[in-house]
C-alpha cells in the first residue's frame, strides 16, 4: 500500500531507461510524449500514467523502458517494486562493482530489457571481470568480451560506434 496520499494530479518523474527513443500517445491529454535520449526526465501526471498502464503495451513500456523510482507510484500503478526493475545506468555500474552473487541474483529476476541494459553498460565501462562477463553472457546471450574487443578495434580504425 502507498505510504502517502497520491492524487491524479500528482506529478511523477519518469525517466527514459532505454538506450534509444521512447514515446507514447496520451488520449487523455491528446499529446505525444517522447524521450529522445537515455536518462531524460519528464514530469507526468499520475492520471496520465494510470491511462498508459491500462493501454495495450503501456504496462510493458512502464516496466521495461521508462523508469519510475517512486515506490508509492509504482505500487499504485501495479508495477514491480523490486530493485531489479528500478536500475538506472548508475545503479547498474554500482551492481557491476559488487559481488558476482549480487549480479547473478539481479539477472535471474530482471526483465529482458534490464538484462540487455546491464550488458550494454558492461560493454560501455569495459568490464574486466571475466566471471561476471560469463554470468552476463549466460543470462543474455550477449558476448561482452567480443563487443569490448570490437569497440577497441573500431577505435583504432576510426570507425564510429554507438
Amino acid at each position: 500500500m502507498a505510504n502517502r496520499k497520491l492524487t491524479d494530479k500528482t506529478m511523477v518523474s519518469v525517466f527514459n531507461n532505454n538506450g534509444g527513443v521512447v514515446f507514447y500517445y496520451s488520449e487523455l491529454n491528446r499529446v505525444k510524449r517522447r524521450w529522445d535520449k537515455p536518462n531524460v526526465d519528464k514530469k507526468i501526471s499520475l492520471e496520465e500514467l494510470k491511462e498508459l498502464v491500462n493501454t495495450a503495451g503501456g504496462y510493458e513500456l512502464l516496466r521495461d523502458d521508462l523508469l519510475i523510482t517512486d515506490i508509492d507510484v509504482r505500487e499504485e500503478l501495479g508495477l514491480p517494486v523490486e530493485k531489479e526493475y528500478m536500475l538506472d545506468d548508475q545503479g547498474i555500474k554500482e551492481l557491476l562493482c559488487r559481488s558476482q552473487e549480487d549480479l547473478e541474483e539481479v539477472l535471474s529476476n530482471a526483465s529482458d530489457a534490464i538484462k540487455e541494459k546491464i550488458a550494454h553498460v558492461a560493454i560501455l565501462i569495459q568490464l574486466a571481470d571475466l566471471n561476471k562477463i560469463e554470468v552476463i553472457k549466460a543470462n543474455t546471450g550477449i558476448d561482452i568480451l567480443s563487443a569490448i574487443q570490437q569497440g577497441k578495434e573500431d577505435q583504432k580504425t576510426g570507425v564510429k560506434t554507438k
